[in-house]
């Protein structure tokens, strides 16, 4: 993989924007899958509801008919079992929409990590960009500028104290001592030439 990436001639902004992207990708993909799972298992559990909901209808269907018959001689036994039917009811039907609402409140946090990370990744791509590989191809491009004699002076400045700061200065100070050199090597030889 090295050597197609080499004979490809990747620039480092574009490594490290392609490294950056395949974990953005890795991450869309995640939750991706993990939104196609929690459809499956809010599908499932839609399924339990409408069931749930079909027991409470013949329930209540079968209570209507209890009442219907009057069978007075159970009465006190009915309106007790009609009542905790009808707390059962409720209790599912609540339970229910707790189970609809919960789908999305589920989901909501998976969606909020995938944007951050990604917002992450895109502050992460940016500060390497702004303070390491623009400057970096700066010094780069001064450099190959100096040696094919196209410049004179090697003068590349970026703000920082770290080392590539540090090593700026360096290659400035080995561009002028080289800059110098070239200037008493050329003295030199008119020297000798005219003698």
């Amino acid at each position: 993989m090295k050597a197609k990436l080499r004979k490809v001639g990747l620039t480092m902004g574009a490594k490290l924007v392609l490294s950056l992207s395949a974990i953005a990708v890795t991450l869309i993909i995640t939750s991706t899958v993990t939104v196609i799972e929690f459809r499956k298992i809010n599908d499932t559990v839609e399924e339990l509801i409408k069931c749930d909901e079909a027991c409470v209808e013949v329930s209540n269907d079968l209570a209507a008919l209890v009442s219907d018959y009057g069978l007075e001689a159970v009465a006190d036994e009915r309106d007790s079992a009609l009542r905790r039917l009808a707390d059962n009811q409720r209790t599912l039907l609540a339970n229910a929409d707790n189970f609809r609402n919960s789908y999305y409140r589920t989901i909501i946090p998976e969606v909020v990590a995938v944007g951050a990370g990604l917002l992450l990744i895109l502050l992460l791509l940016f500060f390497l960009l702004a303070f390491y590989v623009r400057p970096i191809n700066s010094m780069f491009n001064q450099l190959d500028a100096f040696n094919n004699g196209a410049l004179k002076r090697y003068s590349v400045e970026f703000d920082g104290d770290d080392q590539l700061h540090n090593r700026n200065e360096e290659i400035a100070c080995l561009a002028e001592e080289n800059t110098e050199l070239k200037r008493r090597i050329k003295a030199l030889k008119e020297r000798n030439a005219e003698e």
